[in-house]
């Protein structure tokens, strides 16, 4: 049954305008570019995300930072749907070829010569790293990053599943570019396809978040990619860093980086960067500790609702020590408001400088003045009171457990 199912098809397939062609090389190149993926992603993360993530600092680009697992579930749908959509556009390609349209691609080696496909093949990764790179600072403009391309940037903690976790718009982008050079400068066949799975899989290693050196001499280690994520608007190039050489795009340690500020800004460079939204969504963009909990800003500018909400404060806190956010402290939530408590103003009265005592006469040592001990025992009564009626009535405990 199956061989006569088989010999019916095969006439269809071989037809020059036929939809089951077509979608036979939509297939291949989905299930292709799907292997690849998965065939570099799934052992970076079982190797370092599984079997060693008790020696995250021995291997991890940023060890205080991981992924949360509903947004790793969200990367790996995202980059699989992204997959099959360039899949598809490189099938869609395949078959306008194979119906005669217009492309410099070669299949004969000898049709040019050896030398000629280096130098092609050369020019080829050139034009796909340059074009990447142009299109990728381009998408870091205001208004684009905002609409396309925080889409990517909100995996602050990069992991292989991340790689193609894109606005579509972004990834067709891209894969026009690199497909326009097809129409423009002769390029051998399998060098090309070569070209595509090198692209692919370095990208993978690059957005793995583990630091990764390459023997290959122009190809950065990976934390130059994890920087680009970590930092935001630096690092834009993907294969070279020549463009970032060029450009003065490379981080610099004397600059200010963050989601909000495009390019840089003078200033201390050496922490973590700025997002423009509030800590309290750390969690849902990946900025959390080991244990899943938001890790504390190193930026005073939270308001106070953030702040209770890091701290383990319910909505409706009013204290002093809630509402201040105190994120270069390391004091614990209990010592910060210990801590106020022990600076509060003490009443007008009591601040005021005690008045010298009256020099004693020989008689008043003869017996014990009762009126002036009982004075002083009232006073010291409604001191006494007066700290006991300001102090916090409920017991305080830390809600941020020290590990």
């Amino acid at each position: 049954m199956f061989p006569d199912l088989l010999d019916s098809l095969l006439p269809a397939l071989s037809s020059d305008a036929s939809p089951l062609r077509w979608l036979a090389y939509m297939a291949a190149a989905i299930a292709g570019g799907l292997v690849i993926f998965f065939g570099v992603s799934l052992p970076l993360h079982y190797r370092y995300y599984v079997k060693r993530r008790e020696q995250a600092r021995d291997w991890k680009c940023q060890p205080t930072r991981w992924l949360p697992d509903h947004l790793n579930r969200q990367a790996l749908r995202l980059s699989t749907l992204n997959m099959t959509i360039g899949g598809a556009l490189s099938g869609t390609y395949i078959e306008y070829i194979a119906r005669g349209g217009y492309s410099t691609l070669y299949y004969d080696l000898d049709e040019h010569g050896l030398v000629f496909t280096l130098v092609t093949t050369t020019l080829a990764f050139l034009w796909s790293d340059a074009t990447a790179y142009y299109i990728h600072r381009a998408i870091h403009t205001r208004w684009l990053y905002r609409h396309i391309h925080r889409h990517h940037h909100r995996y602050v903690a990069t992991t292989p599943f991340v790689t193609i976790a894109m606005h579509p718009l972004e990834l067709i982008s891209q894969q026009i570019a690199i497909f326009t050079l097809l129409f423009v400068l002769p390029v051998y066949a399998p060098a090309f396809v070569a070209l595509l799975i090198y692209i692919l899989a370095y990208n993978i290693i690059d957005h793995s978040g583990v630091k990764l050196t390459s023997r290959i001499p122009w190809q950065p280690s990976s934390r130059f990619h994890d920087d680009h994520h970590r930092f935001f608007h630096c690092n834009f190039g993907q294969h070279l860093s020549l463009w970032d050489r060029l450009h003065g795009t490379l981080r610099r340690a004397d600059r200010r980086y963050g989601e909000d500020v495009f390019g840089g800004r003078r200033g201390s460079g050496g922490g973590d960067a700025t997002t423009i939204d509030s800590s309290a969504t750390e969690r849902r963009r990946g900025g959390v500790d080991r244990r899943g909990r938001a890790a504390l800003p190193a930026t005073p500018w939270l308001d106070g609702a953030v702040a209770r909400a890091q701290l383990g404060c319910p909505a409706s806190a009013t204290s002093r020590a809630c509402r201040r956010t105190a994120t270069a402290t390391s004091l614990s939530h209990c010592e910060r408001r210990t801590d106020l408590v022990s600076r509060r103003r003490l009443p007008p009265r009591s601040r005021s400088r005690p008045r010298p005592a009256p020099p004693r006469s020989p008689q008043d040592d003869q017996g014990t003045d009762l009126s002036g001990g009982l004075l002083t025992a009232v006073r010291a009564t409604v001191v006494v009171s007066y700290i006991a009626s300001s102090a916090p009535t409920a017991p305080c405990r830390d809600p941020l457990p020290r590990p």
